[in-house]
């Protein structure tokens, strides 16, 4: 499966390293279920001054026969990256079944 990051030059070396990290993992269980499927993941880091930021996740998954898109919002990356992967599972399942 491939994956293309968006919006990624605002965040930490940190914070990248933890996205491929669990973009990788979860990547693998969608791509048992969708063979040959492209993902798109739009990141948005929202920061107030002085606040903890806020971390919005797009995701998209292209396959030749479905698209479906996944967003999640969340003060913790970590948390808001395993809804949005778990709402593409969910959906990708759903989709999956029908085709």
């Amino acid at each position: 499966m491939d994956l293309q990051l968006r919006g990624t030059r605002g965040l930490t070396e940190d914070e990248l390293f933890n996205i491929q990290r669990i973009s990788e993992k979860s990547m693998k269980a969608l791509e048992r279920i969708l063979p040959d499927a492209k993902l798109t993941l739009v990141i948005k880091k929202q920061a107030k001054k002085g606040a903890k930021p806020q971390y919005n996740f797009q995701g998209r998954v292209d396959h030749p026969s479905l698209i479906f898109k996944a967003e999640a919002l969340d003060w913790e990356l970590a948390k808001a990256l395993h809804k949005m992967f778990n709402k593409l599972e969910t959906e990708a399942h759903r989709k999956s079944d029908k085709y």
